[in-house]
Formats: C-alpha cells, structure tokens, sequence
C-alpha cells in the first residue's frame, strides 16, 4: 500500500522475478520459466514445470495426451509390450518377474513358467492369460494370453500366432481359446480347432418395426432374418466372439441375427432357448415357423412348391462325418460334435449367402444349412440342414 494525499490506496505492482506473468505470491515455479519455450498448450509464457490442462496429474510438458485425461493416446501402438504374449528379442525385454522371451517362437514371445494358473494384468494394454503345456517341452507349463479382439481386431491373435483351443496345464477339463504359432500352415483341422467367427458382425435395423435382425410374419409376430449366431456375455456384460463350432456349455450366450455371419451349430434347445431370452426374445412355436417357412401360399419350400436344387443348401452329397473320419463304420457318429465337421468345404454356409432360398416373409436359410429349433416339448428343430432336406419330409415341412 502507499499513502497518496490523506488516503491508503493498494499499491499495483506484482512482483514476477521470472516473467512469466505469474505473481511471486502464487508461483509454483518461482525462477523456472524459460521464456524461449511455448507451453504445450500454445501460450507464450505460464508454469511450465505444472501446468496440467486435463487433469491427468501429467506436467504439459511430458504429456503426450494434453488435452485427454483418459490418456487413451498413451495406449501403446504393441500390445502386451513387455508382457506375457508381447514381442522381445531377449529376456530383457520381458518386464514380469521371472518371464523369458521364446526366441524360437516368430518375433520371439514373453512367457513364464506355470504349473496351472498365470498372472493377470490390469494394464488395459495387455490381454489375459492362460497355462498351457509347452509345445517344445513335454511336462512343463508355460503362459501365453487369450486370444483379444479388442487388441488384435479381427483374428484375435498377432500376426504369425493363431487363435485356437487348448487344455490348462494340469486341469485337462478346463479349455480356453489362446494364440500360439503354428509350426506349418493351420490348414488341417483338428479336435481343438474352435476358430472364432463373426468378429465385428453386428444387427442391422429390424424391419417394419421388428427388433435389430427380424422381420414380421404377421401383425404380432417377428422372426429373425438370419441364422442366429451367438456372442458370450461374460460377467461384467460385455459381448466377447464366440466360436460357432463349439458347445457353450454353462456360458452365457446371446443370439445375433446379421448378414454374413457364420450361424451356431453345436447347440442343443435349452441353450438355444437361453440365448434367445439373452436377446430378449424367445424360439418361435411350430405354427409361426411353419408359417414363415411356407408363406401365406403354404408352399412346400419357402420359394414355391416345386423343389430347385441349389437354391438352398440342402443337398451336399457326403456326409461331412463321414468325409473327414474317412469312414463309414458306426463308431462316428459319435463324433458328430467334432468342430470340424461344420468347418469342411461345402459344407455350412454364411448367412445370407443363399439370396434365393428366402421365404415371402423375408427370412433366410428356413430350409437347409442348419436345423433350427423351434419351442416343442418334444425337442424338435425344423427346416432340415446343409445335408437332408428330405428324409425327414420336404422343406419346410422337415422335422
């Protein structure tokens, strides 16, 4: 303050020794500021040494999200980077206590020795993981990750690892779908090849105010347009890809309806019925599928009463089971869950893939491809598959 006549006015000077435009009084980075350095946030002078426009509790300076406090750009570009699954070239890169990098494996993988169980990570960057034994090394278990679609979109896997099934180390009964390399080309398939499907296909619009994926047989009536496929809801709700070749035993599932998906087999009716409920829908009785099979016109096919081969899949001439066991003899049809049968050429179709076996209602694939079940205390599924249309009646009369 300073006197000025008979009055004491406060004085206006701010003391700022380091120019930066920031009184000494409330300076957190008193004889800091280089003048010659721009904040990150574009500003010609302020507290470089705390600024933190975001929040994130990172100086300007040293952040590469300045204005996210998520820092979801911080995100590394190499999953796992550093853990179990990631790329090293040595042990040294591998960060956990006690991992190895597998230099044998393609671009090397970080591991870590395990008799049944291996450690998780809450780092969103790094994917979960599973005990295996060891493809090189009877008797020794060692930790690869599960396959992830949200860190390796589309095959769930890094490039060169591929996503397939396989048995905890020293708890055979538990399975889980995990990326390891291949010594040759993955082009022969085997009792654990539950390949992952549908990855990214989602519901269009229902029609005529249906649901996501129905159109309407009647007035109060819809039935999905496609072949349902269905996703696994896991414990905090999430929808993660599920492998349409393999049972889903106690998981909880959820049937989709979309265009070019690979439809469920290896299904039975609680599960199916369980898994329309998760969609908030239910099976169709007989008398509404038979309806939408056969049309107003109550057509023997859902095209006409005059059978066209080729229109529907419903006619391959070898039994799959029989074509991969290279067998006829009655021991395999026992088989007839091996994930491979559905997976064989010219076998199961995608859905919407046959555009002319398509009922008046707008549904596809009613007859042929897969069986479908329908709500009957009896346990019955309709339509026929990729194999009969006939033996069990006509089309959509099939059962």
């Amino acid at each position: 303050y300073k006197r000025e006549g008979n009055e004491c006015v406060e004085e206006n000077t701010i003391i700022d020794t380091d120019n930066d435009s920031v009184s000494d009084l409330t300076d957190n980075c008193l004889d800091l500021y280089n003048p010659l350095q721009e904040n990150i946030d574009g500003d010609s002078f302020g507290d470089v040494c705390d600024d933190d426009i975001d929040g994130d509790n990172i100086i300007n300076e040293d952040d590469d999200c300045p204005n996210d406090n998520l820092n979801t750009c911080n995100i590394s570009t190499n999953p796992n980077d550093g853990w179990i699954g990631g790329e090293c070239l040595s042990n040294s890169e591998c960060e956990y206590d006690g991992s190895f990098c597998l230099t044998d494996y393609p671009s090397g993988m970080c591991s870590l020795n395990c008799s049944r169980y291996c450690p998780d990570s809450t780092d969103t960057n790094n994917s979960l993981t599973f005990c295996i034994e060891n493809p090189e090394m009877v008797n020794e278990g060692i930790c690869v990750i599960k396959c992830d679609y949200n860190l390796y979109p589309g095959t769930g896997c890094r490039d060169n690892y591929y996503c397939v099934s396989k048995e905890r180390y020293n708890e055979a009964a538990v399975t889980k779908d995990v990326c390891i390399p291949f010594e040759e080309e993955p082009n022969i398939c085997t009792e654990n090849d539950f390949t992952i499907e549908n990855v990214l296909i989602e519901e269009e619009e229902g029609l005529d105010g249906c649901p996501n994926g129905m159109t309407p047989i009647n007035s109060t009536v819809c039935i999905d347009i496609y072949e349902a496929f269905v996703v696994e809801i896991d414990q905090y709700g999430n929808e993660l890809p599920f492998s349409p070749y393999k049972n889903p035993g106690i998981l909880t599932i959820k049937a989709k309806s979309a265009k070019n998906a690979v439809p469920q087999g290896y299904i039975n009716e609680i599960q199916a019925k369980n898994a329309c409920l998760q969609a908030g829908k239910r099976l169709c009785l007989r008398t509404e599928w038979e309806f939408a099979c056969k049309s107003s016109n109550n057509y023997t096919y859902p095209y006409g009463n005059t059978r066209q081969p080729g229109v529907c899949n419903d006619a391959r001439s070898v039994h799959p089971v029989i074509e991969y066991f290279e067998s006829s003899e009655d021991w395999i049809w026992s088989e007839l869950g091996h994930p491979c049968i559905n997976q064989l050429d010219n076998s199961l179709d995608k859905t919407g893939e046959n555009q002319d076996c398509i009922s008046e209602c707008g549904a596809f694939d009613l007859m042929g491809n897969l069986h479908e079940w329908i709500d009957d205390d009896a346990g019955t599924f309709k339509g026929g598959y990729y194999v009969d249309t006939v033996i069990n009646g006509n089309g959509c009369n099939n059962n």
